[in-house]
């Protein structure tokens, strides 16, 4: 029985992996999916150093995000950042 619901869980989380990499390849296919990609990575600061002292755990909780943003993007496709940063 314990078999059966891990195998459950593990097609559930094969197939979100799957949907979450096409809905990044789509956004990559247009400048517009690029262009949002990058306002949400400059949103979560991910790429500054910056930070206030007192807004240090809102700042923390948004760059884990924009972690979590690249290693998906990484994921679907090793060149993906250089292809959003890059960009002419």
């Amino acid at each position: 029985m314990q078999e059966m619901q891990e195998e459950n869980q593990n097609k559930e989380q094969e197939r979100l992996v799957s949907a979450i990499n096409s809905s990044i390849e789509t956004l990559m296919k247009t400048k517009e999916g690029r262009l949002f990609l990058l306002h949400l990575l400059d949103m979560t600061g991910v790429f500054t150093a910056f930070y206030d002292e007192k807004n240090l755990p809102i700042f923390e909780g948004r760059r884990t995000v924009g972690a979590e943003l690249l290693s998906l993007l990484k994921g679907q496709d090793k060149n993906n950042l250089s292809k959003l940063l890059y960009e002419e």
